[in-house]
């Protein structure tokens, strides 16, 4: 049975969203989820910053984009203008896209969104019931999601944490009793809770 409409919107309403994705998978709309609750802390492939950064900026990756492609010879894989690819706005120094790879990373614009999920937390009362509900997270990042995650549930005594992956699934023994493992793809797992 489908869940009725004030329960998801009470759900949607309460939902904060940690995420290791850096495609701006939610910014489309689609995820019926506020931008404003939504950490993305490893980045945005759809914006670019500079690769040693003389600047705290970073840019919108499209325009850069739809200028390469007008410039593209796909037969031959090149570009045709030598002044299409990006270069920084501000030095003209060399680019990449903006996701967490290295201490140059620029993270400003993204910090305030990880301070209100902090706050967040720390503003619910020591009684309430949360559930983290973590898909996928693995070992190649683990100090972004897997490792919060595990704290958050860890420190608050009426958390609880579901780990969905299948590669790790595994759980701390501390969180005995307040954590389920699901071994399965992702994919899978949703699928089946749509259906019930």
């Amino acid at each position: 049975m489908p869940m009725n409409r004030p329960v998801t919107t009470a759900l949607a309403a309460a939902l904060r969203l940690l995420t290791a994705a850096c495609g701006g998978s939610f910014d489309d709309g689609k995820a019926n989820t506020n931008p404003e609750r939504i950490f993305a802390p490893q980045g945005d492939y759809g914006r670019y910053q500079c690769i040693r950064p003389c600047t705290r900026r970073t840019w919108p990756i499209k325009p850069v984009i739809e200028r390469l492609l007008v410039a593209l010879d796909a037969e031959r894989g090149t570009i045709t203008d030598p002044t299409t690819p990006p270069a920084r706005p501000n030095c003209g120094g060399e680019v990449f896209p903006h996701v967490r790879v290295g201490p140059e990373f620029i993270d400003d614009q993204l910090m305030p969104a990880g301070h209100r999920l902090t706050r967040w937390l720390r503003s619910l009362p020591a009684a309430a019931h949360l559930l983290v509900l973590e898909i996928g997270a693995g070992f190649n990042t683990p100090g972004v999601i897997r490792r919060p995650a595990e704290r958050v549930t860890h420190s608050r005594p009426h958390t609880s944490l579901i780990r969905i992956n299948d590669g790790h699934p595994e759980v701390p023994g501390r969180l005995a009793g307040r954590a389920l493992s699901l071994a399965h793809p992702a994919d899978r797992v949703i699928t089946a809770l749509a259906r019930t």
